[in-house]
């Protein structure tokens, strides 16, 4: 199996998550490249950049689910619950997360998590801001319906997290300096192993290397557009089960579609920062 990621879409997606904006010079040719998890060069492909296209929103009388009902419904959801809106059409969902404003919590809850990689240090002059855990249901644990009801061909429902049967499958943190300057962190447990090849895409200006940290599977760093990326995975010394999330939403009621729980392998390890140099990055989390 390949696993591809996009370096281009992990940094905006973190950019535009702290309200940072970010110029593209416009141009006919954008030449992109494809690396693996060493550092070697897999493709490397010249994309013609087409000019956006703005549509004529359809009426919604004449759309088959209205997309903005769904969204307002997952977004005024409980944030430590799951939820998903489903139509035939498709649908949202969210996983169960709990936003964190206070250092000394994150603190306590990560001590908690020997499982989730920390970095040795954060940089001088920097200092907490903000952070999200993300949630699972333990493989012994159970969500309870909180809400399911359907409207026409639209399916609505939310569920927690039973008592005493949280996991914690990652966590964002982000630190600030008095400039407004942010170094990001972005850690997240996942099914893959080392087995699989994993693929990195970015623009091919930037400037990437394989960095070696102790500990890590492997760790790609990047450096492009005033900004700077560490991308590293992590074998887990013991597996961690979860239960799937709730399918009782589901439509086409396919029995054996989804399995019963995730198995969580390793955790992968997402750094950026628009002030902090690579090599200070790599230096967080080598001993």
């Amino acid at each position: 199996m390949k696993k591809k990621v996009s370096f281009t879409a992990v940094l905006v997606a973190a950019i535009l998550a702290i309200g940072t904006a970010v110029a593209f010079a416009a141009t006919a040719m954008q030449r992109y490249v494809t690396i693996n998890q060493k550092g070697d060069i897999i493709e490397t492909q010249d994309v013609e950049m087409q000019p956006e296209v703005t549509a004529t929103p359809e009426p919604i009388a004449n759309q088959e689910f209205d997309w903005a009902q769904l969204d307002e419904y997952v977004h005024n959801a409980p944030e430590e619950q799951y939820v998903q809106a489903m139509a035939e059409s498709g649908g949202v969902a969210r996983k169960p997360e709990r936003k964190i404003f206070s250092e000394s919590e994150f603190a306590d809850l990560i001590a908690k998590c020997d499982y989730l990689t920390q970095p040795l240090f954060i940089p001088d002059g920097y200092h907490f801001d903000s952070a999200t855990i993300m949630l699972g249901c333990n493989e012994n644990g159970e969500y309870i319906q909180e809400e399911l009801r359907q409207e026409g061909n639209t399916y609505f429902a939310h569920y927690s997290i039973a008592a005493n049967s949280e996991t914690m499958i990652g966590y964002e943190v982000i630190y600030r300096n008095e400039e407004g300057q942010y170094v990001s962190i972005y850690d997240q447990l996942s099914e893959s192993d080392t087995d699989e090849e994993h693929l990195f895409s970015f623009p091919g200006e930037y400037v990437y290397r394989a960095e070696n940290i102790p500990d890590m599977e492997y760790a790609i760093s990047m450096q492009g557009n005033d900004h700077n990326s560490l991308c590293m995975m992590k074998i887990l010394r013991n597996p961690i089960v979860c239960r799937w999330y709730p399918e009782k939403t589901k439509i086409d009621d396919q029995v054996g579609m989804m399995p019963d729980y995730f198995t969580y392998q390793s955790e992968e390890i997402d750094i950026s920062s628009n002030s902090i140099d690579i090599e200070v990055l790599v230096s967080m989390f080598s001993k």
